[in-house]
């Protein structure tokens, strides 16, 4: 098994992780909340397949030119929906989807700020992974744009210490978490102006 293989697992793997960690626990949630966490199990698998259909270069998803349709004029209906259901992993941006679907699902539970931040964490694994299996390259792709990866992450751990905190806390602690909170902030705007 390549390297695109193993890829292909982990964004598996990733994805069956973030549907899980987004929806536990289900029975705290709204009605609404299983038929998006179905929408999110769909993507997920969907996703995946799209993913291997890629890195098996199996996944032509554009029309092959005018003779190819000219030919499928004469094609039987059900040749056509065939067509249809094989090219369909690749039609719609399932991983898209899918992020939508488990931030939803995260919405709708009570407020636990650790619990947020491991799904993002997790989110950006999948996203990663996902992007290292569609470009084919290796993970030094990714390393123009460490340092802003580095600064989501520990703005995302940050923010949960400042959500963390006790609404009553208003002594020293919270000062220096909020001058903290602004030194990153402009760190991260310092490091993105460049772009």
């Amino acid at each position: 098994m390549g390297f695109g293989g193993r890829v292909v697992i982990a964004v598996g793997l990733l994805a069956a992780g973030v549907v899980a960690w987004a929806a536990l626990p289900l029975g705290s949630a709204p009605a609404f909340a299983t038929p998006v966490l179905a929408i999110a199990c769909l993507c997920a698998v969907l996703s995946v397949i799209r993913l291997t259909m890629v890195t098996l270069a199996v996944g032509e998803y554009a029309d092959a030119g005018a003779r190819e349709r000219g030919a499928a004029l004469y094609d039987w209906p059900a040749s056509q929906l065939w067509r249809w259901l094989i090219g369909l992993p690749g039609a719609l941006p399932w991983a898209q989807v899918l992020i939508v679907a488990v931030l939803v699902l995260e919405a709708v539970h009570p407020a636990r700020p650790w619990h947020t931040a491991m799904l993002a964490l997790l989110l950006l694994g999948f996203l990663l992974a996902a992007h290292l299996a569609e470009s084919g390259g290796g993970p030094l792709v990714f390393r123009p744009h460490l340092p802003f990866i580095v600064a989501g992450v520990a703005l995302a751990w940050l923010a949960v210490g400042a959500a963390a905190l006790p609404a009553s806390a208003g002594g020293a602690g919270s000062g220096w978490l909020a001058a903290f909170a602004a030194v990153a902030a402009v760190v991260v705007a310092g490091l993105a102006l460049p772009l």
